[in-house]
């Protein structure tokens, strides 16, 4: 697997090699990147690998969700991903400031990955 670091200014594309596994890879040309594979297919744990290191995604609460990152087999958050749909998102690297944009529609979304 390639560092995500050394694809800077490349092309990246999310691919799921099966519709029947939540698993998807992440490429770089003919290359993996990375990897992101869901525990269960109605899940809210998912494991992130790439050369950089292993990190796992766990979406807490349900009327105001936030998802927490940590290191593979860590029990200390890292980071913290809070959106707030209507009206920011934010981003949290512990021992860093937070860090809020405006969240992206699905439409921008789509159009970006054209």
């Amino acid at each position: 697997m390639k560092k995500i670091s050394e694809s800077i200014n490349q092309p990246l594309k999310w691919e799921q090699p099966s519709a029947l596994k939540m698993s998807y890879e992440l490429h770089t040309g003919e290359e993996t990147a990375g990897t992101l594979q869901f525990r269960s297919s109605l899940g809210s744990f998912a494991t992130a690998e790439s050369a950089d290191g292993c990190w796992t995604f766990k979406r807490v609460g349900f009327w105001q969700t936030r998802v927490t990152i940590r290191e593979c087999g860590a029990e200390t958050e890292i980071a913290t991903f809070k959106n707030n749909t209507w009206s920011s998102v934010t981003a949290r690297a512990f021992g860093q400031p937070p860090t809020s944009g405006r969240p992206v529609s699905s439409s921008k979304t789509r159009q970006a990955k054209s």
